[in-house]
Parts: C-alpha cells; structure tokens; sequence
C-alpha cells in the first residue's frame, strides 16, 4: 500500500518536509507519484538549504530564481565546509578532503575569510 495514495496529502507532505535530505533524494525516486509530489512541492527542500548551504548561497541562489532544489544541489555542504575551515580543521598539514559527494562551492568571499583565518590561526610547534 502506497503511503501517498492512502493518506490525506497533507498528511504526506507534511512527513515528507520532516525527513533528512538524503532520505528526501532517494523517496523522489520510489515511484513516479512519488516524484511527481515531491517535484511539484519545491518547498520540501526548504528546510535542507538552510541546513546544508551558506545563507549568503542560498539568497543569492533564490533571487535569481532557482528552486529549492536546485539551490541545494548548487550548494549542498558549504556551511559545514566553511564550518570546519574556520575551526582549523584543514591547517597545520592535516589533509583537505569531504566525503565524496559533496559538491560545495565556496565562492572568493569565503576563501578571503578563510585566509584571514589561517594568517592568525597559532602556528603548531
């Protein structure tokens, strides 16, 4: 039994906003409804942007009129890689590398803050 044909959509949707973004991904492929739904409901994908991606991407990315979707894939990661840049993560030697899959992109701005970042940061002795 199909959960999107029995139950009220609202009732559907409003599961569907509550899922984790790769759990969102992979119920768009389930079936062909379940595409349909998930397609014609952008804003399900609101909540992951703000999670996922730099507020300054993700404003950027809405006032030139890209979908939620479309702004996520565009951006997906770019908090958390800011994120660990700045805290160090990534200084002294330690190696660059995210999980295979994250296509980030941090745009001159953010590589300025980086750099600003690693000029103070202590050196290791």
């Amino acid at each position: 039994m199909d959960p999107i044909e029995v139950l009220p959509i609202e009732l559907s949707l409003e599961i569907l906003r509550n899922v984790k973004t790769c759990d969102l991904a992979r119920a768009q492929e389930v079936s062909q409804m379940w595409s349909q739904v998930i397609t014609a409901n952008d804003w399900l994908w609101e909540r992951h942007c703000w999670q996922h991606c730099l507020e300054t991407y993700v404003k950027r990315d809405r006032a030139e009129g890209r979908t939620w979707k479309s702004t996520l894939s565009r951006n997906y990661g770019s908090r958390h890689m800011m994120h660990e840049w700045l805290r160090g993560r990534f200084s002294h030697g330690r190696s660059f590398c995210v999980g295979a899959g994250v296509g980030c992109r941090l745009d001159a701005n953010d590589w300025g803050n980086i750099l600003e970042a690693e000029l103070v940061r202590p050196a290791v002795a």
